[in-house]
């Protein structure tokens, strides 16, 4: 005696579904070949007979509209078909999808939000260290060009004293007075440097780290040039003129090449200090950025030095026919998208998010 197996009330919901399936596949068939039947040995006629053409196309119109409506009927049989299998299978088993997709987002959006946190904290302390590398270069130049100018100014006091006392003839002076009198040359004042970030306590910190110009070495250099120029002074006075034109010309050049060497050092000085990229090690959140442009002299070197600083990245999203042709606008795109994509930080320029 074969004993029957119990299906669970699951198993026999599939056996029934099945057995559904194949009643639906067979009305399906049934109509797809009523359809076919309809439209079987369609009449067909020539011009050159009207009457034939009239009933073969009233024939084939009536048979036609016969098969679309076949069709139809198909159709809203399979649409009932699918229809339930939507409702009451793919519909409940996306909802599972549905709702992890809610907690996806939800948590993407937490993740968002934490990766832009940790990006902003990593981009002020980015920033800092700059603001520390422009402080640094403020400070070496400021120191070049103290020691430059206070050299100068020894020296034109030098220069204007000696060609007074050539025009005017008087004996030579006592050099130790002179030396007293330029030993009172004020030294030049250092310009202020804004602090944004850095702590007051930071910035003595790298103030005192910089190796300081020693201008009593400058002092004592001026007056021993002041004493080798009086050793002078006996043979000058035989064409007093001509030696107090020549010493001030002498002095022009030596202050025109000590200014030109300060701008240089101090150009170059700022430069590098911009062209140091900041790379922000924080998770990077990707943004459509532009650099804003402003028409200084400034922003036009900054651009400049953090383009050639990059250049082997910036080169590939430069968008021009001929690199002789290159502007500044360019540069700036490029390093725009350098920073969209890795998050760099550039110095002295200040960066939009462009909403698309």
């Amino acid at each position: 005696m074969t004993q029957e197996l119990a299906l669970t009330p699951q198993q026999q919901g599939w056996l029934s579904l099945a057995d559904y399936k194949q009643q639906v596949f067979k009305s399906l068939q049934q109509g797809e070949l009523a359809v076919q039947a309809t439209l079987a040995n369609l009449p067909t006629a020539t011009r050159e007979n009207p009457a034939q053409l009239s009933t073969a196309l009233a024939t084939v119109q009536e048979r036609l509209k016969t098969a679309k409506a076949q069709h139809m009927q198909n159709k809203d049989i399979r649409l009932a078909f699918t229809g339930m299998l939507k409702e009451k299978l793919i519909d409940p088993a996306m909802d599972f999808e549905k709702r992890s997709e809610v907690l996806i987002a939800t948590a993407s959006q937490h993740e968002l939000c934490l990766r832009k946190i940790a990006e902003a904290i990593e981009q002020e302390a980015a920033e800092k260290r700059k603001e520390e590398q422009q402080l640094q270069a403020h400070i070496v130049n400021e120191n070049y060009r103290i020691q430059t100018e206070y050299k100068n100014a020894l020296n034109r006091w030098i220069t204007d004293y000696y060609a007074s006392q050539l025009r005017k003839k008087t004996p030579t002076p006592d050099l130790e007075d002179l030396a007293g009198i330029l030993s009172e040359v004020k030294v030049p004042l250092p310009t202020t440097f804004q602090l944004r970030m850095v702590t007051k306590e930071r910035a003595m910190e790298i103030y005192s780290s910089i190796q300081k110009p020693d201008l009593k070495a400058v002092l004592q250099s001026a007056i021993a040039s002041l004493n080798e120029r009086f050793s002078m002074y006996a043979n000058d006075l035989q064409n007093a003129e001509a030696a107090a034109k020549a010493a001030e010309e002498a002095q022009q050049k030596a202050e025109a090449d000590a200014k030109q060497s300060v701008e240089l050092t101090t150009a170059t000085n700022t430069l590098m200090a911009q062209a140091e990229t900041t790379v922000v090690n924080a998770p990077h959140v990707k943004r459509n950025l532009k650099i804003v442009e402003e028409n200084t002299q400034q922003w036009g070197v900054a651009v400049m030095g953090h383009f050639l600083r990059n250049l082997q990245t910036a080169a590939p999203k430069v968008r021009v026919k001929s690199w002789a042709k290159l502007n500044i606008g360019q540069m700036a795109e490029a390093l725009a998208k350098i920073a969209g994509e890795t998050g760099e930080v550039f110095t002295g320029l200040k960066m939009e998010e462009v909403e698309k």
